[in-house]
């Protein structure tokens, strides 16, 4: 749901559950199964840095998914003929995106940083929920590290 809430659940080629994140009101949760942690706290660029190497706000998220540019200061975008983000940059945080082979719903986001590559592959997601009653809670399983995000 553009500007209000996300949900991500990451998967395997074949449908394996890895992570799930969901992102409200400026705070994060998001769990990693085959670690069993749990981490939780404010949408910042560190957030997310026990699961990738990049300084990437979860906030972003919504950019990179509904194709809006990042409006953030420092940031700059470039869309394609047909209105979709081609690129986006920023020289401060050392961060670009190529957004490329878009066919229907898919499409592949470059992430380039000097920490490292990230290559996000995006292969269906719904931009609107008729069900939203749990859709965007995320709760600690019994079993798992809970880690408070700093």
């Amino acid at each position: 749901v553009m500007g209000e809430n996300l949900r991500l659940d990451v998967t395997t080629p074949i449908g394996g559950h890895l992570a799930s994140l969901v992102l409200s009101d400026n705070e994060v949760k998001y769990l990693v199964l085959k670690q069993k942690k749990f981490f939780l706290g404010k949408s910042t660029p560190t957030a997310m840095q026990p699961l990738i190497s990049i300084p990437l706000d979860p906030v972003l998220l919504y950019n990179i998914l509904f194709d809006k540019p990042i409006a953030q200061e420092g940031w700059a975008c470039q869309k394609s003929a047909d209105e979709f983000l081609s690129s986006c940059h920023s020289e401060k945080e050392q961060i670009s995106m190529k957004f490329s082979d878009r066919v229907m719903d898919r499409k592949i986001v470059h992430i380039d940083h000097p920490k490292a590559h990230l290559q996000m592959n995006f292969v269906t997601y719904e931009s609107q929920v008729q069900q939203k009653k749990n859709l965007f809670s995320l709760d600690a399983p019994k079993d798992f590290q809970v880690i408070r995000l700093r």
